[in-house]
């Protein structure tokens, strides 16, 4: 009688349990969403919209061997890698950063958000904003390798210039910088 009872309380279980519907999808909106300012949707947008224009001028600074170009035209989806890949929009790293930010009015005036680790890449991410619309951003960058520290300082002013400065530094002490300055 007992196994009775307990094959009967079995498949009863087995019924109820088999016409549940756990409806679980993941959540597309969270992924798709932007927590943070997003640099590689901005300058993906700016690569596209100075794309047309013409007459630059590339300032190269590398361990002090200087060269200035004038060049017609660049190739901003190149340019603007080390800024599209500071990008801090991953949904691993909602909790990972704090933001900051600032309106006037009803409109964004600033954003300001530093890394919670000294693991992650992007350190720090600053947008200014003028009637709502993002024309300064400055970002600081650190990687660590074994043998191998690279620090990267990032700016961006809108229809004026940008620039790139890498530093590495060796295990060894060896130091080499880089500047790139484009005027737009």
């Amino acid at each position: 009688m007992r196994k009775i009872r307990l094959l009967t309380f079995s498949v009863f279980y087995m019924l109820l349990l088999g016409n549940c519907n756990l409806d679980i999808k993941p959540n597309i909106n969270l992924q798709n969403s932007d927590y943070f300012f997003s640099t590689e949707k901005f300058f993906q947008l700016e690569a596209n919209r100075l794309s047309s224009r013409r007459g630059f001028t590339k300032y190269v600074d590398f361990n002090g061997d200087e060269e200035t170009m004038s060049l017609d035209t660049l190739n901003f989806q190149q340019e603007f890698t080390p800024f599209i890949k500071s990008d801090i929009n991953k949904v691993i790293w909602i909790d990972q950063y704090t933001c900051d930010t600032t309106y006037s009015g009803d409109k964004i005036k600033r954003i300001s958000c530093q890394a919670n680790s000294p693991k992650l890449k992007t350190r720090n991410l600053n947008v200014e904003f003028k009637n709502g619309l993002p024309i300064s951003i400055d970002m600081e960058c650190m990687m660590q390798k074994m043998l191998l520290e690279t620090r990267e300082y990032l700016q961006y002013r809108k229809d004026d210039y940008y620039e790139v400065k890498r530093i590495q530094k060796l295990k060894s002490g060896s130091l080499d910088s880089t500047l790139v300055k484009v005027t737009l």
